[in-house]
């Protein structure tokens, strides 16, 4: 099976019946995971581990920072 990149949405429709919507890690555009394993927004490790395998299967080179908690205490 391919790998997700999240959950699938199951949307009911109004005359009756669902639409699926799959979310891909290989539907998803090459700047958009660079933006995921950089942002600033917290991801799980094993959605950066898997952003990061979809990066190396398109041979794309990434650089990813590693995110630092700021803390409000000057000493630590």
């Amino acid at each position: 099976m391919p790998i997700k990149f999240k959950k699938s949405d199951v949307i009911r429709q109004k005359g009756g019946g669902y639409v699926t919507t799959h979310h891909y890690m290989s539907a998803m555009t090459t700047e958009m995971l660079l933006n995921y394993i950089n942002g600033e927004e917290r991801c799980k490790p094993k959605q950066r581990v898997k952003a990061i395998r979809e990066l190396d299967k398109r041979k794309v080179p990434y650089v990813w920072t590693k995110i630092v908690p700021e803390t409000d205490n000057p000493l630590m």
